[in-house]
């Protein structure tokens, strides 16, 4: 359900997703220094805000469309600060607002604002790299590499003599005096 209005020359929608959840759309406060430059934003990580959420000491939560994505930041004390990715540390930018909204549910986060400002549907979206093909490498490298670790402890575990050096050398170079002296007519032949 979506109630438009317009207010000081602003678009404001509400949206109900649930009895608990609304989200209020209209242009919010950013961070400084967010996402403009080559300024990295203040941010914070899963588990921080995650304790922030139970605490109760989130003052507010901003949703931002950042291109084709949706980028979060909360206030809290006197901090403003963006979400983290787990890996880059860089601002987490979720492609679609359901899994940012499932997000904050699962938080116990039930209202935000959504800024759409800078948001872009029909910009380019990034697509992963194909999954698969790197799961699929990634089960051939543990196969193989299961399979020659098995290979070297079959040959640690062999009950058989150890065979000297000197004696392999001896071996092969009679073998190989063999060869030449079998391919040696047919090189003079020729």
């Amino acid at each position: 359900m979506t109630t438009p209005s317009v207010r000081d020359g602003e678009l404001l929608a509400i949206y109900s997703y649930s009895p608990r959840l609304t989200i209020i759309d209209r242009t919010v406060p950013k961070c400084d220094g967010c996402l403009q430059g080559d300024e990295m934003p203040e941010t914070i990580d899963h588990s921080t805000l995650s304790h922030l959420a139970d605490a109760g000491a989130i003052q507010s939560t901003h949703v931002v469309g950042e291109g084709n994505g949706w980028s979060l930041f909360v206030k809290y004390s006197t901090k403003q600060c963006y979400l983290a990715a787990q890996r880059s540390r860089k601002v987490r930018i979720f492609r679609k607002l359901e899994t940012l909204v499932a997000y904050l549910g699962d938080l116990g986060i039930t209202r935000f604002e959504v800024d759409t400002s800078l948001f872009d549907q029909h910009a380019v979206k990034t697509e992963r790299p194909d999954r698969s093909e790197a799961l699929k490498r990634a089960h051939e490298a543990a196969a193989f590499d299961s399979w020659f670790r098995s290979q070297v402890q079959a040959s640690l575990d062999d009950p058989s003599a150890d065979v000297a050096n000197e004696a392999v050398e001896t071996r092969f170079a009679t073998k190989r005096e063999a060869v030449r002296a079998l391919l040696e007519p047919t090189r003079t032949s020729d």
